[in-house]
C-alpha cells in the first residue's frame, strides 16, 4: 500500500518524518485564502470600477469569517491540526 505523500497531510500524521510541512504552508497556513484576499479587490481595480470594489470587500470579510471557522473546526476535529497552528501562526496574511 502506498503512502500518501501530500506535505499539509503528513504534517498532521503523528508518525510524520521530521521535516513536517513544506513552503508556502511553512510560513502560512492558508496561501489559497491569502491569495483572494489580493486577487478579488485588485480585479475590482482592474476593470476600472470603483463600485465593484464594494462587493470586492464583502468578500474579503466572508473569506476573513471562513477562514476563521474552518480553523477552528479543524482545531477541534483533526488530531495534530492544533500543533501544527501554534508553528504556523499566519492564517490570512504572512507574518514572517
Amino acid at each position: 500500500m502506498s503512502r500518501l505523500r501530500v506535505p499539509c497531510i503528513a504534517t498532521l500524521n503523528s508518525s510524520a518524518p521530521s521535516r513536517h510541512y513544506r513552503r508556502p504552508l511553512q510560513i502560512h497556513a492558508a496561501p489559497g485564502y491569502f491569495a483572494m484576499l489580493i486577487f478579488v479587490p485588485a480585479s475590482a481595480r482592474a476593470i476600472g470600477s470603483w463600485i465593484a470594489l464594494a462587493p470586492a470587500v464583502a468578500f474579503v470579510l466572508l473569506v476573513q469569517r471562513r477562514a476563521e471557522l474552518e480553523d477552528e473546526f479543524l482545531k477541534k476535529n483533526l488530531p495534530g491540526y492544533a500543533d501544527y497552528a501554534r508553528r504556523v501562526p499566519a492564517r490570512l496574511a504572512p507574518t514572517r
